[in-house]
């Protein structure tokens, strides 16, 4: 189920042509059957059927059609995504960063990355060694790797890989959902709340990212830096697939995808490409950035040199609540630092 239903999707109705009742579609009934595009068997590549409305029906039994807003999708856009956690007292922490680039954006940045690299550690081979954001910031584990240990200007190497994010604004999506729980005291308890949490959130954020490409005639792929679990749940790549797959029972996957046929998340090795390190950097540096802020305390690196985002969180001080900007909006803050305090 996603996390995030967009307000367009969520208020859609009809009105009916025979006692003008306005009319929802039903969303949230699972089906025995997968939505999507209807391919030719003999040959799947020959074109597709695509889904231009559904039926509701109405208190009065009539059947009213509601236009399901198919888009073609002319080009591919590749989704990296990374999660962050940062403990907030009692609380929890949990974020999902999804850096979306085409291929072009995507060839672009890893060249760019490269000449990076070779800046802070010259003679190094640059696409042998990755960017943990965590160890890199750590002075006891950078200085014991032989790399990182070679960058002798943390802060001109973090400000640099922002510049070169924020840089690419007008060529590349970039995600952020976020929530903050209380876990349970029982270690068992705990495990289930967190685990929940990171699943309900990086939900989101693939929703969302499904949503705003689709809508813009942009076909999403996913690759996703294989999650280590809060212990105790050692299947979340098993549980994300499967979820993806299930939402395709639910017409408001239809809604979500615009009629669309799209990919399962795939995961991969931490690092393996130029473009998870960035969602690593990312991921890792808006949980810090607003653990610090919640903390009173300036951050090393404030969001808004990360570039525009589209920030989500989960439990705000309005509910969920959705903003789009180069910095989350003053009033989530302030409800966070009140949690922390409470």
């Amino acid at each position: 189920m996603p996390g995030f239903l967009p307000l367009e999707i969520a208020n859609l109705k009809a009105q009916c042509p025979n006692c003008s009742s306005l009319v929802a579609p039903d969303l949230w009934t699972e089906r025995q059957f997968e939505f999507g595009p209807i391919h030719e068997i003999q040959d799947p590549k020959a074109g597709a059927w695509h889904r231009l409305s559904v039926g509701a029906v109405c208190q009065c039994g009539t059947t009213v059609q509601i236009p399901t807003n198919y888009k073609k999708l002319d080009w591919r856009i590749n989704f990296f995504g990374d999660e962050s956690g940062r403990q907030m007292g009692d609380l929890e922490y949990i974020g999902y960063s999804l850096i979306g680039m085409r291929d072009a954006g995507v060839e672009k940045f890893r060249k760019n990355l490269i000449e990076l690299k070779l800046k802070h550690v010259p003679g190094s081979n640059p696409e042998v060694w990755k960017i943990h954001t965590k160890d890199i910031l750590n002075g006891r584990t950078r200085m014991v790797h032989g790399i990182y240990k070679q960058i002798s200007d943390v802060a001109a190497f973090f400000n640099d890989c922002a510049d070169l994010l924020s840089s690419m604004d007008d060529e590349c999506i970039k995600v952020h959902a976020m929530g903050v729980i209380r876990p349970e005291f029982n270690k068992k308890e705990r495990r289930k709340s967190l685990n929940f949490a990171l699943k309900t959130i990086h939900s989101a954020a693939i929703s969302y990212a499904i949503y705003s490409s689709t809508h813009i005639g942009l076909k999403p792929k996913f690759v996703l830096d294989s999650i280590a679990p809060f212990k105790g749940d050692d299947h979340f790549e098993e549980w994300a697939q499967g979820t993806y797959l299930n939402s395709k029972r639910y017409l408001v996957h239809e809604y979500l995808s615009h009629c669309n046929d799209i990919e399962c998340p795939k995961f991969v090795p931490p690092g393996s490409h130029a473009c998870l390190e960035i969602a690593d950097f990312h991921a890792y540096m808006t949980a810090r950035s607003i653990f610090k802020r919640v903390k009173n305390e300036q951050p090393e690196l404030p969001m808004g040199r990360l570039g525009r985002c589209n920030y989500m969180i989960l439990d705000g001080p309005d509910g969920p609540d959705h903003y789009r900007g180069h910095d989350v909006p003053d009033k989530w803050i302030n409800a966070l630092r009140r949690r922390v305090r409470g």
